[in-house]
């Protein structure tokens, strides 16, 4: 935990690529699953992939076993991904880089959207299979493997699929509060 960790100076929760440094929470209702839409939200700074690590997590739910887990990453190559184990949408044309980052993935019951900074850069339809909600990891997958490095401002989610409006609505919140731009 960083006091003044966030761009804007308030506080943020830092991951540093270590397995001591992951948050777990066990029983998280409202997690897009199977054909229950949902839209997962973290404000993030400073994503910092190491070339030879591979993926590293901001955040995976689900179920392990059975590679039945869903999740955000960043690529050794800068990409921001959502990520699932057994496929998932890569998106090389998002934004990169170190700065404040407003990252998303949101499914309907049939479509997964990975959104960064509210804009919508990739879509596909996937049969979400995330098993039985073994909880969320924050900072590395759920087997705590796969450690990310950045820092954590805001980490949020909604039961639905936002619309345009409500997305507008994130972005500001952004804008204000931690001046993402």
């Amino acid at each position: 935990y960083r006091a003044t960790g966030s761009p804007a100076g308030g506080p943020a929760v830092e991951f540093l690529g270590a397995s001591s440094q992951r948050l777990t929470l066990a029983g998280v209702a409202g997690l897009p699953t199977a054909a229950n839409p949902g839209t997962v939200i973290a404000i993030v700074s400073r994503l910092r992939p190491v070339a030879s690590a591979g993926l590293q997590h901001l955040w995976q739910y689900g179920q392990a076993a059975g590679l039945c887990a869903r999740g955000m990453v960043v690529t050794s190559g800068d990409n921001i991904r959502s990520h699932l184990w057994s496929g998932g949408i890569t998106e090389t044309r998002s934004p990169r880089g170190q700065g404040l980052r407003v990252v998303a993935h949101s499914y309907d019951g049939t479509r997964e959207s990975l959104f960064v900074d509210g804009v919508d850069y990739a879509s596909a339809d996937v049969a979400l299979t995330t098993g039985t909600s073994e909880g969320v990891a924050v900072g590395s997958n759920l087997t705590a493997g796969e450690f990310g490095n950045f820092l954590l401002v805001r980490l949020f989610g909604y039961s639905r699929v936002l619309t345009a409006a409500e997305w507008e609505q994130v972005m500001e919140h952004a804008r204000i509060a931690y001046g993402v731009q």
